[in-house]
């Protein structure tokens, strides 16, 4: 066989032969703590971990559960599956060996950070009404970033987003998350993300590191925590001021979606104008009943002679035109609404249009000072800059 040349499938299955190969590979036991464990019809699918590595396993025609956290020992053999280049262990026998130490250490932590009130509900920031700027700490690359851009610009196109490049798994991992948060705690931001796709418990490390829970309750700015998947939970979510379950669901909780103002003008503007159109027709069917109802009375009183031929003229021309002054002042009125409702008309009486970058400044929250505007009255712009702004 040319060794310079192997497809993947004789490669894979050389590897198959070496382990089928070696005695030492069967019936052996190893010791660790369970990082996960899932059952399906009868398989067991879990990994077993020690500090610095691990070990994929299965277990065939089982229904014993075990916990996340759990020493155990398991007798089995390796195997190497050639189809998909995957190393498993394959074990016949568990015994449980009690609680496992990486495990307690964590809830050793968890239980200091409680006592010492990193947890506690009282002291989580209010998330900002308005955000303009966003803190992102997660990887530059990958899916998660382009997620909360997505769905930031979707809701508001108009909010800044700032990332800090750090690692989210690894070594010096958890060091570099904190460093993000302390940067963005005294940066121009209203609030931070951290966040991290899916993973392995053993990828979620660096955030149930002490460090960097420590890091979230002192940051001066809310945090929002997004790490893993709904179900995953790492001390950073508890230390947060807001758990978010992905991150896209976070950029959804932080950024309110933007409302075009013309958009509202233009909307109300015509449902206003509907409105009027059917008060009028309204107006106008009963006057046309009216006046009939008047021929009616008029007929009525010429066959009974009550009155003479003139005092029922008059009477009856009293009557229609003090009904017709009324129509028409509640008319007038309606049309006075309508015409102040005019965004040019606004302009026309001394309203000002206020421009920032080419784009209408709706809030006064969205000047600063040395910002340089434009206003428009009527049909002249004109140039300014901001040289004082009074906070009331």
């Amino acid at each position: 066989m040319n060794f310079n040349n192997l497809s993947v499938s004789e490669l894979n299955n050389i590897i198959k032969n070496i382990f089928e190969s070696e005695e030492m590979l069967y019936d052996i036991s190893v010791v660790g703590e369970v990082s996960s464990y899932k059952i399906t019809r009868g398989v067991a699918y879990f990994a077993l971990k020690d500090e610095f590595s691990v070990l994929n396993c299965v277990m065939f025609g089982t229904d014993k559960e075990y916990s996340v956290g759990e020493k155990v020992k398991i007798t089995g053999n390796l195997n190497y599956y050639a189809k998909l280049g995957k190393l498993s262990f394959n074990a016949y026998r568990i015994e449980k060996l009690g609680d496992g130490d990486i495990f307690k250490r964590y809830l050793d932590i968890k239980k200091k950070l409680e006592e010492e009130g990193i947890f506690d509900p009282t002291h989580k920031k209010p998330m900002p009404e308005n955000v303009n700027r966003i803190g992102v700490v997660t990887s530059s690359t990958g899916a998660v970033i382009r997620d909360i851009i997505n769905v930031t610009r979707r809701r508001n196109n108009n909010v800044d987003i700032v990332i800090f490049d750090a690692k989210v798994q690894g070594e010096n991992s958890s060091k570099e998350i904190c460093k993000a948060i302390n940067f963005f705690s005294t940066y121009n931001i209203d609030v931070i993300i951290v966040a991290r796709g899916g993973g392995s418990k053993e990828e979620l490390d660096c955030f149930n590191d002490e460090s960097v829970a420590r890091a979230c309750f002192l940051c001066e700015k809310p945090i929002v925590s997004a790490v893993g998947h709904e179900t995953d939970y790492t001390l950073i979510d508890f230390a947060a001021d807001l758990r978010a379950p992905t991150p896209s669901s976070a950029a959804e909780l932080v950024v309110k979606e933007s409302k075009n103002f013309k958009a509202i003008l233009s909307n109300k503007f015509s449902d206003a104008t509907l409105l009027i159109k059917r008060k009028f027709n309204n107006f106008e069917n009963k006057i046309a009943l009216l006046k009939q109802n008047l021929i009616s009375t008029q007929n009525l009183l010429l066959n009974t002679k009550i009155f003479s031929e003139a005092s029922q003229k008059q009477r009856l021309n009293n009557l229609i035109n003090t009904i017709i002054v009324k129509k028409e002042h509640s008319f007038n009125a309606i049309s006075g609404v309508l015409a102040a409702l005019n965004p040019q008309d606004m302009l026309n009486r001394g309203w000002t249009k206020i421009y920032k970058d080419n784009k209408v400044v709706l809030s006064e929250n969205l000047l600063n000072l040395n910002d340089e505007v434009e206003f428009k009255i009527k049909n002249t712009k004109f140039k300014a800059k901001i040289i004082h702004k009074e906070e009331e």
